[in-house]
């Protein structure tokens, strides 16, 4: 019998990860927390709203990045409290699961700008840790949505 690691059940999202992968899981927040907003991966994290209006994207993040920030630490609260009993199985709720995809996704967006991506064809490029970072947060991602968006 297979062991589903992240399955719908009737109060929220069951997650039970390997304890390896929980582990690497839990540098996700820290890894977040490194991010300098003049680096590649801070201006990932801050792209444009407003591609063809530069005045209109500087005042839409002067009015929305304390929300926006306020949002992200909120969702990286939830991923760590899920992450700290993901090993033991947990039951998250449809809220704290999309925080979890909202974070994941995050960490592929630094990760990828740290590494040098520009394209999803660059992905096949990778080799070693980098790529098997990638895989893991892609794979979990794809679960969640899976069981989130059936």
């Amino acid at each position: 019998m297979e062991i589903i690691p992240v399955e719908r059940v009737s109060d929220g999202i069951a997650i039970r990860l390997p304890e390896s992968v929980v582990e690497t899981l839990q540098t996700v927040p820290e890894l977040l927390e490194s991010v300098d907003r003049d680096e590649p991966a801070g201006r990932r994290l801050a792209a444009s709203v407003y591609l063809d209006d530069p005045i209109a994207d500087l005042e839409w993040w002067s009015l929305m990045e304390d929300e926006v920030t306020a949002s992200r630490n909120a969702d990286r609260s939830a991923f760590i409290e899920v992450m700290a009993s993901a090993a033991r199985g947990v039951v998250a709720s449809v809220d704290e699961a999309e925080a979890i995809l909202r974070v994941l996704a995050e960490a592929r967006l630094v990760l990828a700008a740290r590494i040098g991506l520009q394209r999803e064809e660059d992905l096949d490029s990778l080799e070693g840790p980098a790529k098997d970072a990638m895989s893991m947060l892609a794979v979990l991602q794809e679960l969640l949505i899976g069981v989130l968006d059936p």
